[in-house]
């Protein structure tokens, strides 16, 4: 049991570092675009996370570059702003992109827990069309 508790202590703590990096970043990304539409600062009751393993073909977890070319296994994070709306993504605790309307193909490849990679700009433009198409 107390090998039990020290593992499951230790994977706890993985997950909540990785969650804490990437909601630092999503607060302070959201506070910016909050300040440019002068809107009050982000409260804590105002953010929704979604969180769900996704297998990746190599390490790159969606980014370019060379990784090992084995698959992976890595949290995809998706914080929402629920007064503005604005979801930010985030694959391996890397930030991917902002969406400012998702679409409703967007909200089912969430529900269906597979995103496109970071670099997968045509699939992404597909769950995400930018402003103004």
């Amino acid at each position: 049991m107390v090998y039990e508790d020290k593992l499951y202590g230790e994977r706890v703590r993985r997950f909540i570092g990785k969650i804490e990096d990437i909601l630092y970043d999503a607060y302070r990304r959201m506070d910016a675009g909050r300040e440019e539409q002068e809107l009050t600062p982000l409260l804590p009751e105002e953010v929704n996370i979604y969180s769900w393993p996704q297998t990746w073909p190599d390490w790159g977890c969606g980014f370019a570059g060379e990784w090992r070319p084995e698959p992976c296994v890595e949290q995809t994070c998706i914080v929402v702003d629920e007064r503005t709306g604005v979801v930010l993504v985030y694959h391996g605790g890397r930030f991917v992109r902002e969406i400012q309307d998702p679409s409703a193909a967007f909200w089912a490849a969430v529900r269906g827990h597979d995103l496109p990679g970071a670099r997968e700009t045509e699939a992404w433009e597909a769950l995400a069309p930018p402003p103004g198409r």
